[in-house]
């Protein structure tokens, strides 16, 4: 049985009553579920991995095999793994539209992905991550799963910063997954959540939180959902954040969060001195009661918005390709691919870059906007990753793999592979998904799949 921090007993035994030594038997000595969710237009066999699907997630899907996260079907951006609580979060979005949104603290990505997939290539995701290496693991997934209209940003959402200026009241939906004491994951991870828990931490995480939440009001239009979620069980990071949020902001009123949800979890406490009955309206997804870890959501709509007429200062840092570049590029599509919208072009730290939303991007702090397409390097255009991801199935030269064809390890494993098609480059693609490039000569396609992603 895992040695749990005696205050947190105690808080979890007043919460839960007579339900307490169930829960903790369960995150003690239970086994955490696993699960995916499906990318668009993927259809899923429900016998493979032995899985199951997960009744408030629609595309998602339970597994209980190993290695999921090294197969074909995941190379090619098929599937992400996720926990399914998190899952539950976006869950809870079931039966809204919504067209702009802002993931605020995005890595690794599973909330943006689950967001986009919803969005259908429309408006704009701008998902945001502090902390610089985990961006990289961001654009990764956002890459990996063909998404076209991401910027991803790099900056902290406890201050004030340029998307104040830029997106006023612009998003659709703001998804606030904020950092907090990881109650949630001890289960999970048992010594990193154990070890870094302490009273002290949940206090530091709730004034965190606040900040947060504060920032991203000017940002939502009237109308728009703020969708806060946290994976800890603390009253202060969960029920009394909402409260008080509430209270600060009477211009926000919360809302219920789709009816599979809510069948999934029981509803946010009315703790002592909370000031709004619909704190209920909150959600809590313990591991005794469904299939998966902690997690606490709670589903605001802004009701009212008041902006100040201000002097639009904005200067797009994106420029236009030369002429050169124009050509190299323009020739290089004439022979690669069969349509491809040039107006959408533009240049942005050296790299050619594909704009398909309407919306601002920030001056500074930017890992990715839009899809990279590659970079005129002398006379020649060498294509980058996500241009075979996104415009892949474009490619009039199309080497689709199937299940069974040896051929399909040794491209993820970054080998040269055989096939019969014309020379030139072409998209590699498994069950339909692409999985990325090559340049095929002769019979021989030499092989374009990042260093950092092949199997070993």
């Amino acid at each position: 049985m895992l040695s749990l921090p005696e205050s947190f007993r105690t808080r979890m035994e007043k919460l839960l009553g007579s339900e307490h030594d169930t829960f903790i038997k369960e995150i003690s000595d239970g086994t955490p579920s696993k699960a995916f969710f499906v990318n668009r237009n993927v259809k899923f066999d429900t016998s493979v991995y032995n899985s199951e699907p997960v009744t408030f997630y629609s595309g998602g899907y339970y597994f209980d095999t190993s290695s999921v996260g090294n197969t074909p079907l995941h190379h090619a951006g098929g599937i992400y793994i996720q926990d399914p609580s998190a899952m539950a979060a976006v869950a809870a979005l079931e039966g809204h539209e919504f067209a702009n949104v802002l993931d605020m603290c995005a890595s690794p990505g599973g909330k943006s992905l689950g967001a986009a997939i919803r969005m259908n290539d429309g408006g704009v995701l701008v998902s945001n991550e502090y902390v610089p290496n985990r961006c990289k693991t961001l654009v990764g997934n956002i890459e990996r799963f063909g998404i076209k209209n991401a910027i991803v940003t790099n900056l902290d959402m406890t201050q004030k910063n340029e998307f104040s200026e830029i997106y006023e009241g612009f998003f659709d939906l703001i998804i606030c997954d904020a950092p907090c004491s990881g109650e949630g994951m001890f289960r999970k991870y048992p010594e990193e959540a154990i070890s870094e828990w302490s009273v002290e931490n949940v206090r530091v995480c709730a004034k965190r939180q606040k900040e947060i939440l504060d920032n991203a009001v000017s940002l939502l239009k009237e109308g728009g959902l703020l969708l806060y979620s946290t994976c800890t069980f603390s009253l202060d990071e969960n029920e009394m954040q909402a409260d008080e949020f509430l209270s600060r902001h009477p211009e926000f009123e919360l809302i219920p969060v789709s009816k599979d949800v809510e069948d999934a979890t029981v509803g946010g406490y009315l703790f002592d001195g909370c000031k709004h009955e619909s704190i209920t309206l909150t959600r809590r997804f313990y591991p005794h009661i469904s299939r998966g870890e902690g997690q606490f959501i709670a589903l605001f709509r802004k009701t009212s918005s008041q902006f100040e007429t201000k002097k639009d200062n904005y200067k797009s840092p994106l420029l236009k390709p030369s002429d050169l570049e124009k050509k190299i590029f323009s020739d290089f599509i004439k022979k690669t691919l069969d349509t491809f919208d040039m107006s959408k072009v533009y240049k942005y730290n050296d790299n050619l870059i594909y704009i398909d939303f309407d919306a601002k991007i920030p001056s500074r702090k930017v890992f990715a906007c839009g899809v990279k397409l590659g970079e005129v390097i002398k006379s020649r255009f060498e294509p980058h990753h996500q241009f075979f991801k996104c415009f892949g199935r474009d490619f009039k030269n199309v080497i689709d793999l199937h299940d069974g064809d040896e051929r399909i390890a040794k491209y993820l494993h970054g080998e040269v592979i055989e096939a019969d098609t014309e020379n030139g480059w072409c998209a590699v693609c498994y069950e339909g998904l692409v999985l990325g490039g090559g340049k095929a000569v002769d019979g021989m396609v030499k092989n374009h799949y990042p260093k950092g992603l092949r199997t070993v």
